[in-house]
């Protein structure tokens, strides 16, 4: 068999291929047939019996090949494409004995086996997973819970502190575990969004920081987020974010002159670049994070950029901290 041939029956169907194959097997009766129609015309009723026969061979080979080989295989990938959402059917079909030999009987069966196994086995993939994301909720609410019992006792031991030094201490620290209870809460109470919408996590954090960093010092806290684009981040972005415009925040409120403060919070997607930036009158002029380095919140800001692989810049005329780093659509 030459190439082009082998290359021939691989792309014929299977009883193409078979039929072929038997063509060539009687192929001599068919030489036969032509040999002796070139015989006079006495040997006429000979050279029509043997093409006849030659016919009838191939008619004979195409039925048996339909009936035994193609019938069955096509029987079988309809079994295949039954058993993967309908057993009951696919098990009806086995039993009704239309494969008609014990050898595809046997694979037919094993098919029907092989496939409620794989299905009892995603069912049980499935119970499983179930049960898992029911205790990772209850995990969550628990965790929630705690912080805002956290949370609270901040407050009140903030509220009844004498000393305004103290009393912005556990401000401050009410506010850190309130950022990290607002972006747990928007990681795990939606479940169907893989991220986390950053506009209306800061639009809580905002009213958040508004309520728990006012003081006798500064009666009024005004926190801008319009500047803020509708932007989804990964959850593991969302955290240090939350952190940094708490920190930032503080920073402005506790270095700011007294009496009513505005903070501007602004954030944008480039591509897969994000830029966060909160600007404030008290940012303007020198660096705040460059001369205290050592302070808890510029250590607390270091370690949030380093985490999103990124730095932090001061904008010493605008009064501006930013920080951009990279954060592909979830």
């Amino acid at each position: 068999m030459t190439p082009d041939t082998a290359t021939t029956l691989r792309r014929l169907s299977i009883s193409g291929r078979l039929m072929a194959i038997f063509a060539l097997a009687l192929l001599p009766f068919g030489v036969v047939a032509m040999v002796m129609t070139a015989a006079p015309r006495q040997d006429m009723p000979a050279m029509a019996l043997a093409t006849g026969l030659w016919l009838a061979a191939l008619a004979v080979g195409w039925l048996a090949i339909h009936q035994i080989i193609v019938v069955p295989l096509l029987r079988l990938q309809a079994l295949v494409a039954l058993s993967g959402h309908d057993s009951k059917a696919a098990r009806a079909m086995l039993d009704s004995k239309v494969f008609h030999s014990p050898e595809m009987e046997t694979l037919a069966a094993q098919v029907v086996a092989l496939s409620e196994k794989v299905s009892a086995h995603e069912t049980d993939l499935n119970l499983s997973l179930a049960e898992q994301r029911q205790l990772t909720r209850e995990i969550h609410h628990r965790v929630k819970n705690s912080l805002q019992v956290i949370s609270s006792l901040l407050s009140l031991h903030a509220r009844g502190e004498a000393s305004p030094d103290v009393a912005s201490t556990y401000a401050a620290m009410q506010a850190r575990v309130s950022a990290l209870n607002m972006v747990h809460r928007w990681i795990y109470d939606d479940e169907s969004v893989a991220g986390v919408n950053l506009q209306a996590l800061v639009a809580d954090l905002c009213g958040g920081l508004e309520a728990s960093l006012t003081s006798p010092t500064h009666c009024k806290i005004s926190i801008d987020s319009e500047g803020v684009e509708p932007i989804i981040i990964s959850a593991d972005a969302a955290v240090p974010v939350a952190f940094l415009l708490t920190e930032l925040a503080s920073i402005a409120v506790h270095q700011g002159a007294p009496g009513s403060l505005v903070l501007r919070i602004e954030a944008q997607r480039r591509q897969h670049q994000l830029t966060v930036a909160v600007e404030a009158a008290a940012f303007l002029g020198a660096d705040w994070l460059v001369d205290n380095a050592a302070m808890p919140s510029a250590r607390v800001i270091t370690g949030m950029s380093r985490q999103l692989h990124s730095k932090v810049w001061h904008d010493a005329a605008r009064g501006r901290y930013a920080l951009t780093f990279a954060d592909p659509q979830p």
